[in-house]
């Protein structure tokens, strides 16, 4: 299953690019830009403006790291090798996440293939640093306060094995604090 759906999104906080899919030339891709458009829309939506980037490892790294528009914008200032904070500065976001995590496409048991659980896509959002309730949160992780914890000797290993059972849920919130680029790369 893949993270980003557009399916989540009203029209007005999506961005679905075909011609000018996100890479590193500048010429045909507008990364600044079109990140530009999200922050904008998010700002009209929540009266904040988003803080935080989720990007795939796909787009990181074939698109994102070496745009030439963002080369240019730090070439004077910064060391030549981009990383998410001096990206993040760029696009004006507090925060980067680079999504790497990949999944077995196929049934077990048949020839392995593996993809990616991020897919080309990019999520600008804002989530408040210090949730609380009715507080303007693209996406919330919910937890039980106490969790339950159970300890088992193993008298033949001298050891203990402990068991801790941890009870969360993810869940989007607000989806109008997010804005979603698809076909990135």
């Amino acid at each position: 299953r893949t993270i980003f759906t557009t399916t989540s999104f009203a029209a007005a906080n999506r961005l679905i690019l075909s011609s000018n899919a996100w890479s590193n030339d500048s010429t045909t891709s507008q990364i600044i830009d079109d990140v530009d458009v999200a922050k904008n829309q998010i700002l009209l939506s929540i009266g904040k403006l988003p803080n935080m980037m989720v990007i795939g490892y796909q787009t990181w790294n074939n698109a994102v790291k070496d745009h030439a528009d963002i080369l240019d914008r730090v070439k004077w200032s910064e060391r030549a090798v981009l990383s998410t904070e001096i990206v993040a500065q760029v696009l004006e976001v507090d925060n980067i996440i680079v999504g790497k995590g990949i999944q077995q496409t196929t049934p077990p048991g048949i020839s392995s293939t593996v993809g990616y659980i991020f897919n080309a896509a990019a999520l600008i959002c804002y989530n408040d640093p210090n949730p609380k309730l009715r507080s303007s949160n693209f996406g919330i992780t919910f937890q039980k306060a106490d969790h339950a914890m159970k300890i088992i000797r193993n008298e033949e290993r001298a050891a203990d094995k402990v068991e801790v059972t941890w009870t969360y849920d993810q869940r989007t919130v607000l989806t109008n604090a997010g804005y979603l680029i698809t076909a990135v790369n």
